[in-house]
C-alpha cells in the first residue's frame, strides 16, 4: 500500500514540476518578447536618458523575465503545495484534538507568518539593492568597453601600422 502511495506521489511531484516549469517558461518567453518589442518601439529620445542606456536596458531584458520565471516556476508550486498541506494538517488536527489545534493555530501559526513576512521583506530589499547596483554597473560598462576598444585600436595602430608607414616612406 505504501509503495503504491509513494509511486503516486512521485508522479504527482513530477507533474507538478513539469507543469509549473512549462507555465513559467511560456510566460517568461512571452514577456521577454513583448518587453523587447516595447523597447524597439520607443522613440530615439527615450534612449538618450541616462537611465535608459543600452547596458541598463539589456540587463533589464535579460534579468526581469528570468525573475518572473523563477517566481512562476517551482517556487510558486511549492507555495501552493505548502498552503494546501497546511490546510490539510489543520483539518486533520481539528478532527483528532481541537484544543491543541487551536493553540497551534492561534500561537504558532502567527509566529511562522511573521517570520515569513520578514524573510520576504528582506529578500525584496536585497533584490532592489542588487538591481540598483546592476543598473549602475551596466551604465559604467559601456563607456569602459569603448575606452578599452579605443586603447586596443591605438595599440594595434602603433604595433602594425606605424612600422608599415615607416616602411612605405623609406621606399619613396
Amino acid at each position: 500500500m505504501f509503495v503504491v502511495l509513494a509511486i503516486c506521489l512521485a508522479f504527482a511531484y513530477y507533474w507538478q514540476g513539469w507543469s509549473s516549469n512549462q507555465v513559467s517558461v511560456n510566460v517568461s518567453c512571452t514577456y521577454r518578447q513583448q518587453y523587447f518589442e516595447s523597447i524597439l518601439a520607443k522613440p530615439i529620445s527615450f534612449f538618450d536618458a541616462e537611465d535608459n542606456s543600452s547596458g541598463t536596458l539589456t540587463g533589464r531584458v535579460a534579468n526581469d523575465p528570468t525573475q518572473l520565471q523563477q517566481l512562476l516556476g517551482v517556487n510558486m508550486a511549492m507555495v501552493f503545495q505548502s498552503i494546501f498541506s497546511l490546510m490539510g494538517c489543520i483539518i486533520i488536527a481539528f478532527v483528532f484534538g481541537w484544543k491543541l489545534t487551536l493553540v497551534a493555530v492561534l500561537v504558532a501559526l502567527p509566529l511562522i507568518m511573521v517570520g515569513a513576512f520578514f524573510r520576504y521583506r528582506f529578500e525584496v530589499e536585497f533584490e532592489k539593492m542588487n538591481q540598483e547596483v546592476f543598473a549602475e554597473s551596466s551604465k559604467v560598462s559601456y563607456p569602459s568597453r569603448m575606452f578599452r576598444l579605443c586603447s586596443q585600436l591605438l595599440t594595434l595602430y602603433s604595433f602594425l601600422l606605424k612600422p608599415l608607414e615607416r616602411f612605405a616612406r623609406s621606399h619613396h
